[in-house]
């Protein structure tokens, strides 16, 4: 008999479509029993949620306080605001490196765990900083955490859970959660301020929240041991790797989530100094409007977690898109007249934090059911580098023009959610005609493991 304390078990893609393309990797892993598997699985999910929790705190942490932080460093405002510059660029560097390393290590909870570590340690600095290039340099390693938790996270929750019905629900999961620590970042800065606090040191949160993923990942480390095996199958993995990832739905992703980010982060990142700076609201009601944004984006993650795995999955994100347009739109009489309708202002933030909330998680699976096959890390790695590379470059573009003409934040929100909707029905028309969602029609034939 088997000893049953310590079995090695292959993990390898599987796919009942012909065409499915092998895994880059094929790791032979030494685990506990099989019947603890189902405890591992859900170990390091818990895990990635709640490192995405941490990402989302640090994510949105910058933007409500990004004026106490430029008059801490002395510094103008636009040049405070070209943090989200370098935090991009070390988010375009950290999804590069991420898919790689989760490769070639074999042990994806060491990776998840150094950039937990990096995160917590740049959040304990950020207070005490006084020189902006050390800033810079901060920044840029936050962004390397973030893109390394991002990439790897939402490859691993796609294999973790691929083929069961759950696999929708638990990708947007995890964006919920990051969405979650998106909405409570501007709470915090705000009880901070009202506690006569600095609003920086609320960056202390996030030191504090990243102690539970940290432990997580470090027990996971450390009771797995893996010994790469893939090297027969290189050749064979290569080229069915460079159809996929030469393909229009790879593409045309990847052009999504870089609009896509622009959008996000700017508006999270600027909507708190658009109120404040014309809208002339004050630094609490500022905080607050940001906080309706993360919380109404939070709102609809757990929606689409709940739904998407029972409905047609690509005409969901069609509508939510043609929600984000409508909702760019409310933001109008505001930019024409600064003392317009605040309700309506809070309407449409709320709203426009609901109509994009599924989107990324979204679009990846969207390009899953077009390629009809799994999504292999190299795919998944180009798709969210092009998300990075539009985190690093649009928001501060849009904050260099926010700074010369206010009210062009509402109409390059605008201009970009017109895009994203005429991108993804470029992309997707096919399975918008269709009468049931593939991602949906798969999980009936069958589910994973339990």
């Amino acid at each position: 008999m088997v000893d049953s304390a310590q079995q090695e078990i292959a993990i390898t893609s599987k796919s009942s479509s012909p065409t499915a393309m092998p895994s880059p990797t094929n790791l032979k892993v030494r685990r506990p029993a099989k019947c603890l598997e189902p405890v591992l699985r859900l170990m390091m999910t818990v895990s990635i949620d709640s490192g995405m929790f941490c990402a989302g705190l640090a994510f949105a942490m910058a933007g409500p306080t990004l004026i106490k932080l430029a008059e801490q460093l002395s510094v103008p405002f636009a040049s405070a605001a070209s943090i989200f510059t370098f935090r991009g660029f070390g988010c375009l560097a950290g999804s590069m490196m991420s898919g790689e390393l989760v490769d070639r290590t074999g042990n994806p909870a060491a990776v998840m765990l150094a950039p937990i570590a990096a995160a917590a340690a740049g959040a304990l600095a950020i207070p005490y900083l006084r020189s902006f290039w050390a800033a810079c340099v901060m920044f840029t390693f936050q962004g390397l955490a973030l893109g390394m938790l991002d990439a790897a996270g939402n490859v691993l929750i796609l294999q973790i859970w691929r083929g069961s019905k759950f696999q929708n629900g638990h990708m947007h999961a995890l964006h919920f959660f990051f969405g979650l620590g998106s909405a409570l970042a501007p709470l915090f800065v705000s009880a901070w301020e009202s506690s006569g606090l600095q609003a920086t040191s609320a960056w202390l949160v996030v030191a504090a929240a990243s102690i539970f993923p940290l432990l997580g990942f470090l027990f996971l480390a450390c009771i797995s041991k893996y010994e790469d095996t893939s090297r027969y199958e290189e050749e064979e993995a290569q080229k069915a790797l460079a159809s996929v990832v030469g393909s229009k739905a790879v593409l045309l992703s990847a052009i999504f989530l870089f609009v896509y980010m622009g959008a996000e982060t700017s508006f999270g990142g600027l909507i708190s100094s658009y109120a404040q700076q014309w809208l002339h609201a004050n630094q609490t009601m500022s905080a607050w409007l940001a906080s309706v944004y993360w919380g109404a984006l939070c709102l609809g993650r757990v929606v689409a977690a709940l739904a998407t795995s029972h409905i047609h999955h690509a005409r969901y994100i069609f509508a939510h898109l043609v929600l984000a347009v409508f909702a760019a739109s409310a933001l109008i009489p505001s930019a024409m007249v600064p003392k317009a309708d605040g309700y309506l202002v809070v309407l449409a933030t709320g709203a426009f934090g609901l109509a994009i909330a599924p989107l990324y998680p979204g679009m990846i699976l969207v390009a899953e059911e077009i390629l009809a096959a799994p999504l292999s890390g190299r795919a998944a790695s180009i798709i969210l580098t092009s998300a990075a590379f539009g985190e690093m470059v649009l928001p501060a573009g849009i904050a260099w023009l926010f700074e010369s003409t206010k009210a062009s934040f509402v109409w390059v929100q605008l201009g970009l959610s017109c895009c994203t909707l005429v991108i993804f029905t470029i992309g997707s028309g096919r399975l918008l005609v269709t009468q049931t969602s593939v991602s949906t029609s798969t999980s009936e034939e069958g589910t994973a493991e339990p």
